[in-house]
Order: structure tokens, then sequence, then C-alpha cells
């Protein structure tokens, strides 16, 4: 790493834990607080739909108010929400659904969706998640946030800062994401009009990374760090920034995702000969890609190294 320090690597504690939840703890929604409206799509073993959530009096911040869709009517508020719908046939990881709600609910930063908290109905579990404009993701086409005009290295590093800045508050803590990829990063302000900005947020991570079967984690080639796709035990922060490389590649590329007519065996193969995914025109981006997709963990850069270095890659 370039810096004014000398660093050193320590080999990884195999007896660390990333974290541990001693208990859950998330905000309890009652069904008639929900109004489940149009189907969007389908995520890992989950369904997703349109919906609307209705808060009481003076529930929110002025900070969620810049985001948020909301409607006055009876000192009580109506909030556009996503509801992602664990499916009924998957009940057995219940568990697990509601440990990603609690850790989500208990980590804050700007640039990560707030789970508003879970409804359970029957064998129903719907955490609710922030309000956004329909992300395209949800239909056939691309991410929402990749619709801005002619993605270049500036474009890249200047969307890809907002949530590097989130997961170098989160590497401190030694907290994982588990499923980093451009369809996961929504976009809460466009930032096409002059002098504006655009404004994204990352996404829940869906269903416990330590459920996933070996086919679903297969299947997440090439955003899946190598290391993940052998053993759920080695999910580290080092993870994370193997799969954020990878959306910086689906940015710089328009949405055009890596190995995307590739079999699972392929894909595989792909990862067991050590292959190298395309790189970017720019050679200091593509440098900083590779840097992340390194296939040796300990070798990654820190998260504070890709945010300076995509900083100085800012157009000026």
């Amino acid at each position: 790493e370039i810096s004014d320090l000398l660093i050193t690597r320590k080999e990884k504690d195999n007896g660390k834990q990333i974290l541990n939840l001693t208990q859950l703890s998330f905000h309890q929604i009652r069904k008639n607080e929900i109004t489940q409206r149009a189907h969007l799509g389908q995520g890992t073993r989950t369904n997703i739909y349109d919906g609307v959530l209705r808060l009481g009096g003076n529930s929110g911040s002025d900070d969620e108010a810049e985001y948020f869709s909301t409607e006055q009517n009876n000192n009580s508020r109506e909030m556009h929400v996503i509801l992602k719908v664990l499916d009924p046939s998957h009940r057995d990881i219940a568990l697990a659904f509601f440990e990603t709600a609690s850790l989500m609910s208990q980590v804050s930063h700007v640039h990560l969706a707030f789970v508003h908290g879970v409804c359970v109905r029957g064998s129903e579990s719907e955490p609710e998640r922030p309000p956004r404009p329909p992300a395209r993701e949800r239909y056939p086409g691309y991410p929402d946030i990749l619709v801005i005009p002619t993605p270049g290295p500036g474009t890249a590093s200047r969307l890809s800062r907002y949530p590097d800045s989130l997961f170098f508050s989160q590497e401190d803590k030694n907290l994982v994401h588990g499923n980093v990829c451009a369809k996961n990063i929504l976009l809460a302000r466009r930032g096409l009009e002059e002098g504006s900005t655009p404004f994204v947020k990352l996404s829940d991570p869906g269903i416990s990374f330590a459920v996933l079967s070996r086919e679903e984690r297969v299947d997440r080639i090439p955003w899946i760090a190598p290391e993940c796709v052998r053993d759920v035990g080695n999910l580290s922060p080092a993870a994370d920034k193997w799969s954020f490389g990878t959306t910086l590649l689906e940015i710089c590329f328009d949405a055009d995702v890596p190995l995307k007519e590739r079999t699972p065996s392929e894909k595989e193969r792909f990862y067991e000969k050590r292959l190298c995914l395309p790189a970017p025109s720019c050679r200091e981006l593509a440098a900083l890609i590779a840097q992340c997709l390194h296939y040796s963990a300990g070798e990654r850069p820190s998260f504070r190294t890709v945010l300076r270095d995509l900083t100085r890659l800012q157009p000026h």
C-alpha cells in the first residue's frame, strides 16, 4: 500500500468471529401498518414488492425527509417502501432472515439502506426497506445506478466513493456485508441536474450468507470472493473488497455483467484457474480494481486505501 507508514500484515486468526449476535433486535411492524402492492422481482429465496408503510406522528428524522416520500394524514405519515418477503417454502431459514434484519437495524450509516423493521404474518416475514424510486434491477434491464450517461473513470470513481466510505467505516468494526453488487446499490438521488450529484445507498445483503447453498454461492460468481465459494466460514471484510472491485467493473462497463454468459461449471473453473476479469481502459482504475480482485484475501487493499485512490481519480 502507498502510505507514509510501514504496514505489516498478520495471518488471519481463524478463531476470530466476524460478528457475534447475542440477541435479535429490530422494530416489529404490525400487519395493518403496511400495504403490499405490485410485485417487483425476486431476490435470493425472497420476493420483492412495492409497498406503503404507515407511521405515527413524528417518527423519522429530518435527514430521512430528503430522500423519503411522505404524506401527512391525521398526524401520521405514509412512507413509500420496498417489502422483502421471505418465501414460505424457506421458513426453515427464518432465523437467518431475522439475523440480517437485526444487524441492519443496529448499523447506521448515511450510505446504508435503513431497515424500518419486520412484520410477521403467519409464515411470512417482511422487513421494511427504505423508499426508493422503482429500481430498474427489479425489472428486465440494468441497475438504476448505471443510467448516468457515459460512465467512464470519473463517473465510476465518483459513484463508488460513496459506498466505499461505508465499507471504510465498517471495516474498523470488522463487519461484513457479504452481497455487494451493482443491483444492491440503490439510487436515492439521480444527480443528473446541473450542480447536483448522485446519492446512493447500499441495500441490505438479503438472507444470511451462512445459509447459502454451494449452488447459490457459485451463482454469485464473480461478485463472491473465491475463498467464500469453497467455505462460507471464510467470509471476512476482505470478501467485500473483492465484491467491490467487481461492482466497479459493472459501473465501468455500463452494467455489462462479467461472466454473464458462463455456465456454473465454467464460472467455477474461472476461479480455479485464477483468471482475471476484463480491465477498464483507465490504467489507474484498472490497477485499483486488480488489487481488489486479488485471489489472496490478505493482499487486497484496505478500504482506507481504496477510498484514497478513488478520491485521487476524481476529475478536477
